[in-house]
């Protein structure tokens, strides 16, 4: 508490203030200005908190958002603010501030330039803090070198860091990403990473999926969008290290592999795996790239709703979530609703399989088909009739399926008035029809 006071009364001075024709002298905008008196805000904001009793448990500097005087809401602006040594008294306050205050389960720095002058500032403040999510975002390092050395330094000191993000922060060279690799790869404790949009040029994208998915960490989330990995070795050799990784059913919860260089086989032998796998609950994938068509997309719809058969479908993954972007608008892809099972409007994997069950009883019954297909699903071992022993397992069946399908709140893929049917219709349709059979 006594090095808190005495940084109190030592920042009783005249406040610093860089007057808005600073910057317009410079040459910048109304949108830009406005991030960064936005970011000095934040700033002043952070300070005033880190040095209060409580101190602050999150510390997110953003270089994109202002505030929409008309809505009275904030909107984002894709520009980083870039260093300037007017900035530097703001920054000296803020590290100050980190060295007296208590732990922050987040810091993050999102669109703000971390020149190696302010690296070197804020470093010695960030290690060993008990930071549970530490991210890089869009930073446009002036040494790309030691923008990673500050990463593998802070993350080395804090061994109960849970989340790392290095996003559209460009790497060129293998070599330099090496130890940001493998400082993330013999950390203890980090489960959810992002390398989004940053591994370029001489980087080897697929070894660095390769290298997480193989490193026994027992990741829950991997972010690698819009890293063009592709799967075909130099010599054509099609690599499945992802699929045979997904197919071992392992801890990963969500995978983002959009913007990258998956072609429909790849799509394929992923969701070949899917059958295996009852983890992944979201997956993000890309449309109408090169290599990538209905072919593909159509085998991760199969993955999740197979009707060729109520077998099929009841087989089916009913955990996984597929998120497809660059122009997709198929439904069918959005039949699992687990994304984040703490919300009430999300469904159980027990209520997806349901409403796809009870959705084809439905399709049916409008075609008036019910008993002609249970006819085929439901046959004797001899394959010469109908098993009616099953049936009564069948009629109980379908108003268990109406029963998950009532529970749930929110049905955002389906619309009930088109999609299904009252159980009483599909059950009158298979006595009717059965016992027109039984009776010739």
């Amino acid at each position: 508490m006594r090095r808190r006071r005495q940084w109190s009364k030592k920042n009783i001075a005249p406040k610093y203030e860089i007057p808005r024709s600073y910057w317009v002298e410079q040459g910048y905008d109304d949108d830009y200005i406005k991030l960064v008196e936005n970011l000095i805000t934040e700033i002043e904001f952070d300070v005033r908190i880190l040095t209060s009793a409580e101190g602050r448990r999150q510390i997110f500097l953003s270089g994109c958002m202002v505030m929409n005087p008309e809505t009275d809401d904030e909107e984002c602006i894709s520009e980083t603010i870039l260093h300037d040594d007017a900035l530097m008294p703001y920054w000296r306050k803020f590290s100050d501030a980190l060295k007296v205050s208590k732990e922050s389960s987040l810091f993050a720095f999102d669109q703000v330039q971390l020149s190696t002058e302010l690296l070197d500032l804020l470093e010695p403040a960030v290690i060993n803090r008990n930071i549970k999510n530490f991210g890089l975002r869009q930073n446009e390092f002036d040494n790309i070198q030691r923008g990673i050395s500050y990463a593998v330094n802070v993350m080395g000191s804090i061994r109960r860091m849970r989340e790392f993000e290095w996003s559209y922060n460009e790497v060129y060279s293998g070599e330099d990403f090496r130890p940001l690799l493998e400082a993330v790869l013999h950390h203890p404790s980090i489960n959810k990473i992002s390398f989004a949009n940053s591994l370029r040029g001489g980087v080897d994208d697929y070894h660095v999926m390769q290298s997480l998915l193989s490193s026994q960490k027992n990741f829950t989330e991997i972010d690698l969008e819009g890293n063009r990995i592709q799967t075909l070795s130099a010599s054509g050799e099609r690599l499945t290290h992802l699929p045979d990784f997904l197919r071992t059913n392992p801890p990963l919860m969500i995978l983002n592999l959009s913007g990258n260089c998956l072609d429909d086989i790849d799509l394929g032998l992923i969701a070949n795996a899917l059958k295996y796998n009852n983890n992944l609950i979201s997956l993000f994938v890309s449309y109408q790239q090169p290599g990538v068509g209905e072919e593909g997309i159509s085998a991760l719809q199969k993955a999740i709703f197979d009707d060729s058969s109520l077998n099929s479908i009841s087989d089916s993954n009913h955990i996984c979530g597929i998120i497809v972007d660059h122009g997709w608008r198929g439904n069918a892809l959005k039949l699992n609703n687990c994304s984040d099972r703490r919300r009430s409007s999300y469904r159980t994997k027990a209520q997806n399989r349901a409403i796809k069950l009870y959705s084809e009883l439905s399709s049916r019954n409008k075609e008036r088909t019910n008993v002609y297909h249970l006819g085929v699903e439901l046959k004797d071992e001899d394959l010469s009739c109908i098993n009616f022993g099953l049936m009564p397992s069948v009629l109980s069946c379908i108003y268990t399926y109406y029963a998950h399908r009532s529970e749930c709140r929110h049905v955002p893929d389906w619309n009930p008035e088109s999609c299904f049917v009252v159980p009483l219709s599909i059950m009158y349709e298979i006595l009717s029809g059965t016992l027109a059979d039984i009776l010739g």
